[in-house]
């Protein structure tokens, strides 16, 4: 799942899934991101990275800023 989800990895090298989804469709292509001092990660999914790569599992059809805060 590299570059469509964000993670979180742990001290013991072990991946935490953040957020790989928006309303149950998988991100296309997460790219720049943020974290704010109240713990909220702002980022961006990169649509055109999706597109050029004709990828068949490509589920949003539009790039956007995403925020993920409290598990959601």
């Amino acid at each position: 799942m590299s570059g469509r989800s964000i993670d979180r990895i742990e001290k013991d090298g072990k991946r935490t899934i953040l957020a790989d989804r928006y309303e149950g469709k998988r991100f296309g292509g997460t790219n720049d991101l943020v974290v704010k001092k109240d713990g909220a990660i702002y980022f961006t999914m990169v649509w055109r990275l999706a597109r050029q790569r004709q990828r068949p599992r490509k589920e949003l059809d539009f790039a956007g800023i995403f925020m993920w805060k409290d598990g959601k």
